[in-house]
């Protein structure tokens, strides 16, 4: 329960897919611990919603923990079932709520738009991948995420290259 624990954990994560060829940490085969770990970190998130490293530090978990789960899939076995590959809801739901808390914090609005990108960028042109974008889309869409895209754009119109292409990214892919 602790903030600071969580966030070295967090913290933890990304630096392994730092420190990983491409940056994604090789997981061997385990989706149930990808699965879960997503579902700590979701949790993590929503305990702690007030504190701003802990929520930057988990967007950029949950962008590493998706792709390399993703990756992972289609490696295991060529092409997945059809939810295998779709973002879980509370991995959206935390990001877009940490979006909503701190939306004047610049590096949360640039670790979430870091973490949209990831979920909506297909692994392969697989028509399984491309179906759980779609997904993913939709349940943006049913989301105030547009809005918030419209608002980063406004507040942040000079920003760094990384955050603007993000939010360009899954712009384009929402509107």
């Amino acid at each position: 329960q602790c903030a600071d624990l969580q966030h070295a954990c967090l913290r933890a994560i990304v630096d392994l897919a730092d420190e990983a060829e491409g940056g994604v940490p090789s997981v061997p085969s385990a989706s149930g611990a990808v699965n879960e770990t997503v579902q700590v970190v979701a949790a993590g998130m929503k305990l702690h919603s007030s504190v701003v490293n802990l929520q930057s530090c988990g967007c950029e978990a949950l962008a590493v923990l998706l792709t390399t789960y993703k990756a992972e899939e289609v490696q295991r076995v060529g092409t997945p079932q059809r939810s295998s590959l779709d973002v879980p809801l509370e991995a959206l739901e935390v990001v877009l709520h940490a979006l909503r808390r701190f939306p004047n914090q610049f590096k949360v609005v640039e670790k979430v738009f870091l973490a949209l990108r990831r979920f909506l960028e297909p692994i392969t042109r697989d028509q399984e991948c491309l179906d759980a974008v779609k997904r993913t889309v939709k349940l943006l869409g049913e989301s105030d995420a547009v809005l918030q895209l419209r608002k980063v754009f406004q507040d942040y119109p000079k920003a760094q290259l990384d955050l603007l292409e993000n939010a360009c990214f899954a712009y384009a892919m929402l509107a």
